[in-house]
This record gives structure tokens, C-alpha cells and sequence, in this order.
């Protein structure tokens, strides 16, 4: 399924069944599996195998090849990972996958993402998981654990459960109609989901905490049926924006029944009433397992001595924050040339890629860009020093009203439909790519938000209220 935009994707996807039970695996649903496969379509550029969708014999010869290719390669991490997942065995609290190191009043680096979480509990009852390598001291990376996928051989239960997926996804194929580059990237994505489980239940056999928070359930479905398997209670944490054009928020009707099967996290948490009441109008969710939490992330209010050094740097010009998103960079990339191209000597360009995307990228795109700076500081305090903010659909909209700052959106084709709600109700001023905001600025003034409506103050005892369940 070609992704023109998200709502167009979504619809075409439900369209194609009457019932979603159709993706049920025994006790669990592959509905999410699929979607994966298709979003992100992995058979156009992904180095991931679907060679578990051979005969039983050759799924085992190939699994056996890989383990014996890998054994020299991983022989002295393994034996360093396993020692730290050893120190984990008594960590109450798993947070994964996001770290954003900031420093806080004191001059501590803090992960702002759970510090207002973490600072709860006792410290040896955390164990913080980075989805990249990471400035931050953590205790182990995705990347890590991405590395056991052939440190264990295969067991029963691993045969079963492979023979369990293949027959459910290929009962999908009879069924429903995908074309050939579909129905490979959804191949693609159920041995990923294979593996993802294989790796994670591994480390749960050595460790497991009692409750893993994590910043999104979409991608995540083989972390979340290891935890549902060990009993490990999973919290959802809100981490960007909740909109009914999501692929994998506000599903429709058809999702209901099987809700409780298709790989959820057992509960969500948000930042206030408006993504609480938007996130509700679907249905993976209910009343029953969706609160709020308040605004959870670290707020930055005075700079630090890099901070500042940054800042000075620019000399007192105007600041244009633009905020990128994953997988829009060739867009951010063409707009920020023709944006350094067109504005004044006034304003200086201040790019803030997203967490999860490499400054590199943008570094070597933009190296002839004399007018623009590449930064990962932290979000607050360059909405607090911006005039304005361009992104596309990012939370940042939202985040720059907790700044009294406003917000351009990038009509870019595949979002249009994302951005197009936005502009309706009235949250952000749409550019289309040819387009510079100078012309615009004045329709900035007719956005009047309350922040209060979309963050409410951080309240742990809400949290406190599902662990202690």
C-alpha cells in the first residue's frame, strides 16, 4: 500500500476485511504486525530476512547458519551484555526507548524524557534503555540487544510459535488481496516480530522488571507479547502527537474486539484531556486503561554554558526553529536550502532534527547552508529563544504553545491530511514547499491557544495509581 497520506492508507487497509479476527495468532493478534509491514514497507529497502518463511527444516538451517556466522563476531559482547543484564535482575522499572540528555538547575545530566518519572524511585530500581547510542549513561541499547537475535539457539517454544505466525499470516494472504512488494514487506515485518520476541524473552529469562514503560506500542510488538508472556505490565507514555489521521492511534470500530489481543500496551498515560479525548475517539484504547499524566518531560528554563555559548554564536540574530520528523528529511532538507536561500541576514536558520534521526544526515546536506545552524539542544529552550517555529505534524506544535510561541506547517504530500487538520482547527499556518513563512507572519497573531488545554501539570500519583495495581 502506496502511503499517499496516512488517512487514505488507513482507509484502504480496513477496507480490505470485515473482521479483524482474521489476524488472530492463538492468544494474541498480528493486525499490528501487518500495518508494520506496510507503513514502513520494508521489502523496498530493508536488510531484514524473511527466510523464516522456508520449509521447518530450512527456517532451522538458516536460523543455525546465521547463529554460527555471528558466534566469532558477537563472542566477546555476548558474554558483556549477558553480564549487564545480569545487573538488572533486581530493577523494578524498565524505560525504553527514548533519552534526551539535557542539563538540569544543578548541572546534572538528566534524561529529560523520565528524570520527573525516575527521581521517584530509588535508583536501583531503574534500568534506562536508549534506542541509539547516546551521550547518556544508560544501562544497555537497542542496538545491544538487537545483537542477541543469535545468541540462543532455537527452542520448542520458539518452533511453535514461528509455525504459529506463518500459518496465521498466510491464512491472511488467502484471504486478503496484497500485491507482491506488500506481501513481502509484510513477510519482512513478522520475522522481525519473530525475532524481536526471540531477543527480548531471552533477557526477561535473565531479568525482567515488573513494569516496562516505553514510548510507543507501534513497532514495539514483539517486546509486548515477551512482556505479556512474562507477565511484565506494560505502561504506554505518551511521546508526540495523537492525531485521528494516525496509522496506529484512533483505529476504527473494526479494531474493538480484538483490542485486547493485538499488542497494546495494558495502558496509556497522556499528557492532558485534549489527547486523552482525540486518542478515545478510537477504539484500541477505552476510559478503562487510558489516563492522564500531565506533561512528564523535563522542562529546561535557563540555559546551560553550552546553551549560552550557542546562543552567542548567533549574535543577537532572529531565530527560524525548524523542527524535522523521521523519515521527512529529504523534504526538511529542500525546504531548509530554499528557506537559507531566501531569508534575510536578519534571522539565522536553527535546525533540531528529531531525536531519533542523525545530525549527520543534515550536516553533510547542509554544509553549503551558511545561514543555518544544526543543534540537538534542548527543545524548551529553543522555542523559548525562536520567533517562530516550521516543522510539519511534530508535537513541537503543541510544545510551542507552553512557550507562547507559534507554528508554520510544511505541507508535505504524504502529511497533507496531517496538516491539513492542524490548519483547520486553527493550531498551526500552512507553507506549501515553495513557500517562505516572511509573507505570513502576520497570520501567526490569529492562533489563540491555551496551553492548558492540551498539558496538564505532571501528576506521578496518576502513574503511582497503575503501578501499584
Amino acid at each position: 500500500m502506496k502511503l499517499t497520506n496516512f488517512k487514505i492508507f488507513k482507509n484502504n487497509f480496513y477496507d480490505k476485511f470485515d473482521d479483524a479476527s482474521i489476524f488472530d495468532c492463538d492468544d494474541f493478534n498480528l493486525i499490528k504486525v501487518v500495518l508494520d509491514g506496510l507503513k514502513v514497507n520494508y521489502a523496498i529497502d530493508s536488510a531484514v530476512p524473511d527466510w523464516m518463511w522456508n520449509s521447518e527444516l530450512g527456517f532451522r538451517k538458516n536460523y543455525y547458519l546465521r547463529m554460527l556466522k555471528c558466534r566469532t563476531k558477537f563472542a566477546v559482547n555476548k558474554n558483556k551484555f549477558w553480564k549487564k543484564i545480569g545487573k538488572q535482575k533486581h530493577k523494578k522499572y524498565w524505560f525504553g526507548f527514548i533519552v534526551a540528555p539535557t542539563i538540569d538547575e544543578n548541572g546534572n545530566s538528566i534524561n529529560a524524557y523520565s528524570n520527573n518519572i525516575t527521581k521517584h524511585f530509588k535508583a536501583n530500581d531503574v534500568c534506562n534503555i536508549s534506542n541509539n547510542n547516546t551521550t547518556f549513561e544508560v544501562d544497555f541499547t537497542v542496538a545491544e540487544v538487537d545483537e542477541t537475535k543469535y545468541y540462543s539457539q532455537l527452542s520448542k517454544a520458539d518452533i511453535a510459535l514461528w509455525q504459529k505466525i506463518k500459518n496465521t499470516i498466510t491464512l491472511v494472504f488467502k484471504n486478503i488481496s496484497f500485491t507482491e512488494v506488500e506481501t513481502q514487506s509484510i513477510k519482512i515485518a513478522a520475522s522481525s516480530f519473530f525475532m524481536q520476541y526471540k531477543m527480548w524473552n531471552s533477557i526477561f529469562k535473565i531479568a525482567k522488571p515488573v513494569t516496562f514503560l516505553l514510548d510507543q506500542h507501534y513497532h514495539r510488538e514483539g517486546l509486548l507479547l515477551a512482556c505479556k508472556y512474562n507477565k511484565i505490565k506494560t505502561i504506554e507514555l505518551q511521546h508526540g502527537l495523537i492525531a485521528k489521521e494516525d496509522i496506529f492511534y484512533c483505529l476504527p470500530n473494526k479494531i474493538k474486539r480484538v483490542a485486547n489481543k493485538a499488542l497494546f500496551a495494558d495502558n496509556i498515560m497522556l499528557y492532558g484531556n485534549y489527547w486523552r479525548n482525540t486518542l478515545l475517539s478510537g477504539f484500541e484504547y477505552t476510559q478503562n486503561n487510558a489516563f492522564i499524566l500531565g506533561y512528564y518531560p523535563y522542562t529546561k528554563t535557563d540555559s546551560s554554558t553550552t546553551e549560552t555559548l550557542f546562543f552567542g554564536k548567533l549574535k543577537s540574530k532572529k531565530i527560524i526553529l525548524v523542527s524535522s520528523q523521521t523519515y521527512l528529511e529529504e523534504y526538511f532538507i529542500e525546504y531548509i536550502k530554499l528557506l537559507n536561500e531566501k531569508c534575510s541576514n536578519d534571522y539565522k536558520i536553527v535546525l533540531k532534527p528529531h531525536p531519533n534521526e542523525n545530525l549527520e544526515l543534515y550536516e553533510k546536506q547542509l554544509v553549503n547552508c551558511t545561514n543555518v545552524e544544526i543543534t540537538n539542544l534542548n527543545i524548551d529552550i529553543l522555542l523559548m529563544k525562536c520567533e517562530f517555529q516550521i516543522t510539519c505534524y511534530s508535537t513541537t506544535i503543541f510544545d510551542a504553545f507552553r512557550h507562547n510561541k507559534k507554528s508554520f506547517s510544511i505541507n508535505i504530500p504524504a502529511c497533507s491530511d496531517y496538516v491539513e487538520a492542524l490548519i483547520k482547527a486553527n493550531f498551526s499556518i500552512k507553507l506549501n514547499l515553495n513557500e517562505t513563512p516572511f509573507d505570513k507572519l502576520h497570520l501567526l497573531n490569529t492562533i489563540e491557544i491555551n496551553a492548558k488545554e492540551f498539558y496538564s501539570d505532571f501528576n506521578f500519583e496518576e502513574l503511582n495509581k497503575i503501578l501499584c495495581k
